[in-house]
């Protein structure tokens, strides 16, 4: 774990709220403890930000480091993450069938030594047994406050449960105070429609798109929130990628628990056409990418509030993985994609330099809001006084790199190569020390921090805390 450092960065347009306010931040033992005009104590460096715009380190609530086979654990997808400007993430420890709980959970915590950003911890809870419903209050305490369930095991390794455990393991976190999350599709009508697809000679990533249209993500929300609500758990949808999904989440049927909806950065920069290409098995993950007019409806759930956060769902896997059966069977297709450090990048050029967002919203939705929802905003989601000294000095006006020889992660292909992007991290803060400029790692050293996080957040004025102003 690395202290936090002392700087001064001087002469940039610092966000407060939705506005810029010309000012220089100090950060103290790697804490805020100024902004505005001050003179700089005395030996503390300065970092010029003069022409820049002083944003806090984005929050990606959704990535995997530590998936089996994947590119990137934690050394190589933090550094992707920082060199984009993502200073915190949250990261999903994985209980496969038959393992303890409490033991997956440190191991993914050990395995975060080697992070180069802060991080917290998402539990994927696999059963609901005696065993497993008790060690679910011991990994609270632990400060893992969030579980997920798969609700499909058509690509994600026997994880799949049935609504019976989904459902127990809900009133169990609702009795913890902690939130639900759960992957929503339909795991027998994937599984029918891939059979048939397969029997009809489709056989490339086209039919992994085919295999999980809408409705399979829209059925299994609603399914998945009437279950949250009846077990009295705030429920949080990840990757939301369809119009027809968003409607299910957010349907109003007299619930009693907050349901929040998070969408993907793929979702709104791709379509399902990608599928066709040579290369599409690059673009397989879970839910796919889906048609235009669910892209269009989704930057409207964004626009309006009803999608509060975006998280990339960093998972890539090696090149010859991707296309080892590309041309034979989609289901054996790695499910997953880059992301965490094209984040900023593509919500600012889609978002803000369209017309779309302002800066403000950005921030919001992409470091306010999952700091929120997720219990860290004591700490991380703003620049403000006494929070962690996590800043991204951003340049609006220059491209940012999409080639693979442009980014950190530890694969040799880039699903925005064909995207013209904008918006520069010049450089990236993190606990007061300056650890990446314009893509580039800077400090090889500095270790972020596991954060750990106390329960009920979410349930405590949950309106205030996330509806945009």
């Amino acid at each position: 774990m690395t202290t936090g450092a002392s700087i001064v960065v001087r002469g940039g347009r610092v966000l407060q709220g939705d506005d810029l306010v010309d000012a220089d931040v100090l950060i103290e033992d790697g804490i805020i403890t100024a902004i505005g005009a001050f003179d700089a104590p005395e030996g503390v460096a300065v970092e010029d930000a003069t022409g820049l715009i002083v944003l806090p380190g984005m929050i990606d609530p959704h990535v995997h480091v530590g998936w089996p086979g994947a590119a990137d654990d934690f050394a190589t997808g933090s550094r992707a993450a920082i060199a984009g400007g993502v200073t915190t993430f949250i990261e999903f420890a994985v209980q496969f069938p038959g393992e303890r709980l409490e033991d997956v959970v440190q191991t993914w915590k050990d395995w975060g030594a080697r992070s180069a950003c802060d991080f917290a911890l998402h539990a994927i809870v696999s059963d609901s047994t005696p065993a497993t419903l008790e060690a679910m209050g011991r990994v609270v305490e632990a400060g893992v406050t969030s579980f997920k369930m798969f609700m499909t095991s058509q690509h994600s390794g026997g994880l799949g449960v049935d609504d019976g455990t989904l459902f127990e393991i809900m009133q169990r976190v609702a009795e913890l105070g902690g939130l639900s999350m759960a992957h929503c599709e339909n795991d027998e009508v994937i599984g029918h429609l891939a059979e048939k697809l397969i029997a009809d000679g489709v056989v490339t990533s086209a039919g992994h798109s085919a295999a999980r249209p809408p409705l399979v993500e829209a059925e299994a929300i609603a399914r998945a929130v009437r279950l949250a609500d009846a077990a009295g758990s705030a429920f949080y949808i990840p990757h939301l990628s369809s119009g027809d999904g968003l409607q299910a989440a957010l349907l109003d049927t007299g619930r009693r628990v907050p349901v929040i909806a998070e969408t993907c950065p793929q979702f709104l920069a791709l379509t399902a056409d990608v599928y066709s290409r040579p290369d599409g098995a690059h673009y397989v993950m879970s839910p796919p990418i889906k048609s235009a007019q669910d892209q269009v409806e989704l930057w409207e759930g964004i626009m309006d509030g009803r999608l509060s956060t975006v998280g990339s769902d960093h998972c890539p896997y090696p090149r010859d993985f991707k296309d080892e059966n590309a041309h034979t069977d989609f289901r054996r297709i790695p499910n997953g994609v880059p992301g965490v450090e094209t984040l900023l990048p593509v919500m600012f050029t889609l978002g803000v330099r369209s017309g779309r967002l302002t800066i403000g919203d950005l921030a919001r939705i992409c470091s306010l809001n999952p700091a929120r929802i997720f219990g860290l905003d004591d700490r991380k989601g703003s620049v403000s006084l006494g929070k962690d000294g996590d800043l991204v000095l951003f340049d609006p006006d220059r491209r940012f790199g999409t080639a693979p020889s442009d980014l950190n992660s530890d694969i040799d292909y880039s699903i925005y190569e064909d995207l013209e992007l904008w918006g520069m991290p010049v450089a990236t803060i993190a606990s007061g020390s300056v650890v990446a400029r314009e893509q580039r790692i800077v400090d090889d050293a500095h270790r972020g921090r596991f954060l750990a996080r106390t329960p009920g957040v979410v349930l405590d004025d949950f309106d205030r805390r996330v509806v945009r102003a």
